[in-house]
């Protein structure tokens, strides 16, 4: 498996990219599948985990979101927008 760019195997890269257009089309279920993708390829790649946590906040599943957001920030402690979404989902939960 090659490597991109950022170090990332490509299969995760394309995970994630297709994980975003679908989120952007409002097809967040099918999203989430990709992130997840992204998630199992790459355990330590906090914008996955980032992502999966925005599109499961976006369906109101917070709890997941929650772990997500804190995964992405044990890996990438200065991620500044992990923090914000795990600020935003825990002032709804």
């Amino acid at each position: 498996m090659g490597a991109g760019a950022a170090g990332q195997p490509r299969s995760c890269r394309r995970a994630l990219q297709s994980g975003a257009r679908l989120a952007e089309t409002g097809r967040l279920p099918e999203a989430i599948g990709h992130y997840e993708q992204a998630v199992r390829i790459q355990p330590d790649y906090a914008e996955a985990h980032y992502n999966l946590g925005v599109a499961l906040e976006k369906l109101g599943r917070t709890p997941e979101a929650i772990g997500h957001y804190e995964q992405a920030l044990r890996i990438k402690p200065d991620f500044v927008q992990a923090q914000s979404g795990l600020t935003r989902a825990r002032a709804v939960q």
